[in-house]
């Protein structure tokens, strides 16, 4: 077969095979056990010899077949039309041939690693490349196939959006990639070695070590939340995963382990699960978290010591809302909520249940003289004065402290118990405070009974008003009387008044009994003018609450009724204790001073249990004063009480005052008393309470 040779210069068609008929020499190509193709610019392929559709599974037609679908390689041609290469490959071949060992594919699929040598030619002015394939040896293939893989993995780990890190058997790290040194703000060289644990926590990296210890030891994976120290100083959240991997021959063990920023992720959780777990204006534990706790410590009672809780009750929050409104409120539970706080231990649990209601709780009680310490410092710190909007407040708390040595206790019980203790210290002036005890139980259930029925007592007119008489201590003639509320309950029988006057106080129901009082000592005297004396006296007093003071619509509602039922000036009485006006000067003064404008006289209740000075004494327009039965009670036996007594009387006269004496009970005491000049008296020598007083709740009379 003669040998014919590529011809420069010469028109190449395109597309379509190299023609055997212009002069092209393929016989050599056509007998040759090596695949030989050719492809133009557009890498269409133009020649395939039999070698190369046997390896590549081409058709006999290949018109349209792109280079690319069985060798996806981009080849540069390097020959022009400028600077042709004459005889085809005779020309430099050193230099135009390209070899490579390449990954390619048949046109049915099938993979293939073959060796290419690629040579440039400018066949009749077009540029051609020729490329020779040959088949690789299985060794040399797996090598390609490895090194391959191999780059694949090295370009994923060094691209990949989290940390990875490699550690020896000795904790030693081999390797670390590009996202590692920027969570960490350490470069690959201070990170090698035992350089990776500087960029933990040191608390956090001990957990860490643990656990991967822990993983090398059981062949396991491992993962863990901990922080790292990043490049600005800060810490942030991480997740590391970590596995224990082995060599073929198990001959070396190694750690491979990522690290993923989940700083995001925890603080998320962190907020949701204090949106659901703190209340949301102190940041305390909220009821929930409490009663979650409270159940777990209960439980650890049997194994630990006991268990202490302590429930508060703030002083003074609802005036504070009254008088600066709902945001200086807030502000003041703030305050003190944070004074409790810095009082206890971090491993102390401090619970705002709601309102002015706050909880303690303390495991690991060894003596209960650690809880009455720690309930004295927090009333310490509770109770030192501040200010909020200008103006000055000194707040007060009540603590009611119960301690669990049973780890089968119900936590409501347990917290119901602290509740009544608390109760009891706060019938103490409204602050110290008390344990519970068994005997207690029994008063505060009672007084639990009382709550829940005198709502309904004022409903159902179960309280009526008994008029004590009040007598001239000389010639024993009424001069008037104290409306006393009295309460028959169908349910607990006759209940005392120093009882359930005291539930009245404790809630806001003492302004609805005062307002109820107010209308039907009114509408009484009203409807008995004319004969008065006989039954109600020339005057009659009611009791004036600390609250019912700061009552906004009690000076309105009694100028209301006064003006439908006119009574005579100075018939009317309103006692208030002098506890109430030390506590409150300011309020009680205007008060006092609006009652005057209505009328009214004014008495001033339990003198000489308040420490009340003389200057106040002055300051308000006082009618009357009332001496407290306790001096009463003990001043025939008692020359302290005797001389308190006759010092409050004489007291009374130089300031123009009348003096009545309470809770007068025999004629030994009346005597003393007509010797001491006192002017009137009350008590139970005279009467004694009936169990229904004159009539049940005042009904307004129709027109």
């Amino acid at each position: 077969m003669e040998n014919r040779q590529i011809e420069p210069g010469l028109p190449l068609r395109a597309p379509g095979p190299i023609d055997l008929d212009d002069g092209m020499s393929v016989e050599i190509f056509e007998q040759s056990p090596q695949a030989a193709i050719a492809c133009d610019a557009d890498m269409a392929l133009v020649y395939a010899n039999a070698a190369a559709k046997k390896m590549f599974r081409l058709p006999d037609s290949h018109e349209h077949i792109t280079l690319p679908r069985i060798l996806p390689i981009r080849i540069r041609n390097r020959a022009t039309t400028k600077s042709p290469i004459p005889n085809g490959l005779a020309a430099d071949r050193r230099k135009n041939l390209d070899h490579r060992v390449e990954r390619g594919r048949s046109l049915d699929g099938k993979p293939l690693v073959v060796n290419l040598a690629i040579s440039s030619l400018c066949v009749r002015g077009a540029p051609v490349s020729l490329i020779l394939c040959s088949k690789v040896k299985e060794a040399v293939e797996q090598a390609f196939i490895e090194r391959e893989n191999y780059q694949r993995l090295q370009t994923f780990v060094s691209f990949a959006p989290i940390g990875i890190f490699y550690l020896t058997g000795t904790l030693e790290c081999d390797f670390v990639n590009d996202h590692w040194c920027q969570l960490t703000g350490l470069n690959i060289d201070e990170s090698l070695g035992r350089g990776w644990l500087s960029a933990f926590v040191k608390d956090d990296i001990k957990s860490y070590i643990k656990e991967i210890q822990s993983g090398v030891f059981n062949k396991a994976k491992n993962e863990i939340e901990c922080q790292i120290r990043t490049p600005l100083g800060k810490t942030r959240w991480v997740l590391v995963r970590s596995h224990v991997m082995q060599s073929a021959e198990r001959s070396h063990l190694g750690i491979a382990g990522t690290v993923q920023d989940i700083d995001d992720l925890v603080k998320t959780k962190q907020s949701l699960q204090d949106l659901a777990e703190r209340d949301y204006l102190t940041g305390l534990a909220n009821r929930k978290l409490f009663m979650t706790t409270l159940k777990q410590s209960i439980l650890r009672v049997a194994r630990h010591n006991p268990l202490g809780l302590l429930f508060i009750d703030l002083n003074h929050f609802k005036e504070v809302n009254d008088r600066c409104g709902h945001n200086a409120g807030d502000e003041y539970l703030k305050i003190c909520a944070d004074r409790i706080r810095t009082t206890l231990r971090e491993d102390d649990l401090v619970a705002r249940l709601g309102g002015d209601e706050f909880t303690v709780l303390i495991e690991g009680v060894q003596d209960t003289q650690i809880l009455s310490t720690i309930a004295e410092k927090i009333l310490n710190n509770v109770s030192a004065p501040l200010v909020i909007d200008e103006q000055s407040f000194t707040p007060g708390a009540a603590i009611g402290i119960a301690v669990c040595n049973d780890s089968h206790m119900d936590a409501s019980v347990f917290t119901k118990q602290a509740d009544e203790a608390m109760y009891l210290a706060k019938q103490n002036d409204g602050k110290g405070y008390r344990f519970f005890s068994t005997q207690e139980n029994a008063i505060a259930s009672f007084r639990s009974a009382m709550s829940r029925n005198i709502g309904k007592a004022l409903e159902n007119h179960e309280i009526g008003l008994w008029y004590q008489a009040q007598y001239g201590v000389d010639d024993n003639k009424k001069i008037g009387s104290e409306a006393l509320m009295r309460w028959r309950s169908p349910v607990l029988g006759n209940v005392s008044p120093s009882k359930f006057i005291a539930v009245l106080e404790s809630s806001d129901l003492i302004n609805t009994a005062t307002h109820w009082v107010v209308e039907k000592v009114i509408h009484d005297l009203y409807q008995n003018q004319g004969h008065a004396v006989d039954k109600l006296g020339e005057q009659v007093s009611i009791n004036i609450s600390a609250k019912s003071i700061r009552d906004k619509q009690l000076i309105p509602r009694i100028k209301e009724l006064l003006q439908e039922y006119p009574l005579r000036e100075g018939v009317l009485a309103c006692e208030i204790t002098e506890t109430v006006m030390l506590n409150d000067f300011d309020r009680a003064s205007q008060f006092i001073k609006s009652l005057k404008n209505l009328g009214l006289k004014i008495a001033l209740d339990d003198f000489g249990t308040g420490y009340c000075s003389l200057l106040y004494l002055r300051k308000f327009p006082i009618d009357c004063v009332k001496i407290d039965t306790s001096f009463i009670g003990g001043m025939i036996m008692q020359e302290e009480d005797r001389t308190i007594v006759k010092t409050i009387i004489d007291l009374g006269h130089n300031l123009n005052m009348k003096v009545i004496a309470e809770g007068v009970e025999t004629e030994s005491q009346l005597n003393m008393l007509k010797r001491f000049g006192c002017d009137y008296y009350q008590g139970f020598l005279t009467e004694m309470p009936p169990e229904y007083s004159l009539g049940h709740a005042a009904k307004r009379r129709e027109s």
